[in-house]
């Protein structure tokens, strides 16, 4: 099945996973560019609702707070998560891993 740019379910997947390998290794070196390849991935894996996908999107999480911290944008990460909780408040098991790992009180 074809997804909005003619992508099968595969190759969207395995484009995913080198952005996500490009990240990873510019993480050192350009931290305000991994952060426009991380940030919007946390949402669609909330969107998954099942706990592995919770807590990847909490691994993401932190590290977009980490980078947004390295370049002063502390306030950015907060407006961020400010949106994030209550647009996902019903899905508890997502909202305890935020409390777990220091996100949220």
């Amino acid at each position: 099945m074809l997804n909005r740019q003619g992508k099968t379910r595969r190759q969207a997947a395995i484009e995913k996973k080198l952005w996500m390998r490009l990240a990873e290794i510019q993480q050192e070196s350009q931290p305000a560019d991994v952060l426009s390849i991380y940030q919007p991935a946390i949402e669609p894996l909330i969107n998954q609702s099942n706990n592995e996908a919770y807590a990847n999107a909490v691994d993401l999480l932190l590290k977009v707070q980490s980078f947004m911290k390295r370049l002063d944008q502390q306030s950015d990460f907060d407006q961020f998560l400010g949106f994030l909780k209550p647009t996902h408040k019903r899905k508890h098991n997502f909202m305890s891993l935020l409390k777990s790992r220091g996100l949220v009180q």
